[in-house]
């Protein structure tokens, strides 16, 4: 999750998405979702709030994607064009996968990141949509929303993170390297081309 434009791409190719990641500008209402009570000291002394988002928060996460999206196009599969504002099942779709994850960051009562943790069997959880918005980048922002879905992959028994980054992202992918992930291999070809990374959630 680099601290810059065109950011981290974090996240397996996806049914909508192939790069899965960036932090771009952006924000949001306050979401009803619920708190995630393991961010604990590290997000309070960074400023931030961490919630859960369910099917009721579509439409924030609508307006987080769509930001991304419109901001970084080349970090992701999905076209902004593609993700019509009014298209409420799609929206929905995503937040009520069984088993998946879905995090909001806020500062301030404004969203301003997210990401999603989803089940990918064998005990695999696949991390999409790592998203940080301009304004709070430097603030460890991407790591909160890391730590936070390792800690749930943790509680839910899952024994390994996986993620997939661009080849060219070099700042990501040695970020994601500080974090505990290792290469395992690579998928595509040219500028498409992932690099697929692991961790071994702990116990």
């Amino acid at each position: 999750m680099t601290e810059g434009r065109g950011g981290p791409p974090a996240g397996r190719r996806g049914p909508e998405d192939r790069r899965d990641g960036a932090e771009t500008s952006g924000g949001g209402a306050r979401a009803p979702g619920a708190d995630v009570p393991w961010a604990g000291a590290a997000a309070r002394s960074a400023g931030v709030e961490l919630r859960a988002l369910g099917s009721a928060d579509w439409p924030l996460w609508r307006e987080l994607r769509r930001a991304a999206l419109a901001d970084a196009p080349h970090a992701f599969r999905a076209r902004l064009a593609d993700w019509g504002p009014r298209e409420e099942r799609r929206w929905r779709a995503r937040l009520v996968l069984p088993g998946a994850y879905h995090l909001a960051a806020f500062v301030d009562g404004t969203a301003v990141g997210t990401t999603s943790g989803l089940p990918a069997g064998d005990g695999t959880v696949e991390l999409h949509s790592v998203w940080v918005a301009t304004a709070v980048r430097g603030r460890g922002l991407g790591g909160l929303l890391l730590g936070a879905v390792e800690e749930w992959a943790r509680r839910t028994g899952a024994a390994r993170l996986r993620l997939g980054v661009l080849t060219g992202n070099a700042e990501a992918r040695e970020m994601y390297l500080r974090r505990g992930f290792v290469v395992e291999g690579r998928d595509g070809e040219g500028e498409d081309t992932e690099v697929r990374m692991t961790k071994r959630v702990e116990r």
